[in-house]
């Protein structure tokens, strides 16, 4: 496999020639050469024996930074910190993601990932397969899907109300009906 790592903090062609050779002493790696001028490296490397992870913490020890880009994603349908650890593991098993933050407050995704391995579109399909909407990137959110999903929440908040107001009513007149114990059982497993 080929890839191509965005190198910051080289000064000259000696930094260049430096990160090359600690590139060669990695396990798995076939090829590296890296380019002072475009501050890109080229590796070809074997994924069975070496990760991309791997290649850019030799990069990081020998002193010189790993660019990579950095995209908040809006997440919808996301409804407790499970969903938020799925969608989060899910992206971070991905070649190419470096990192995958999920916030559930702010129903949004932190990633940081190599453009030339994954692409938005790829990211989206994870999240989507995984059941959850892809909003868009920072930015560009999708109107129509936000709105979907800001309507979702309403009926359900609205449901909610409907049903647990006269549940609490009951429960603090101490009415007894038969078979109450039943009706608040289904009334509390209800979507």
């Amino acid at each position: 496999m080929k890839i191509n790592i965005r190198i910051g903090g080289m000064s000259c062609a000696g930094c260049a020639l430096r990160i090359e050779e600690a590139l060669k002493q990695i396990k798995g790696v076939k090829e590296a050469n890296v380019n002072f001028a475009t501050a890109k490296a080229t590796i070809e490397y074997d994924p069975q024996e070496t990760r991309i992870k791997d290649i850019e913490k030799v990069i990081k020890e020998t002193g010189y930074q790993v660019l990579n880009d950095k995209i908040q994603v809006k997440v919808g349908g996301m409804t407790c910190a499970m969903c938020a650890k799925t969608i989060e593991s899910g992206l971070k098993q991905l070649e190419g993601i470096i990192d995958a933050t999920v916030n559930l407050g702010a129903e949004a995704a932190y990633i940081e990932y190599n453009r030339d391995l994954i692409s938005i579109e790829d990211i989206k399909k994870v999240i989507e397969e995984l059941g959850y909407q892809f909003l868009g990137t920072k930015g560009e959110i999708i109107d129509e899907k936000l709105s979907e999903d800001l309507k979702s929440k309403k009926r359900r908040i609205i449901v909610g109300l409907g049903v647990s107001i006269p549940l609490m009513i009951i429960m603090y007149s101490r009415i007894e009906f038969p078979f109450m114990n039943y009706i608040i059982f289904i009334v509390s497993i209800l979507p």
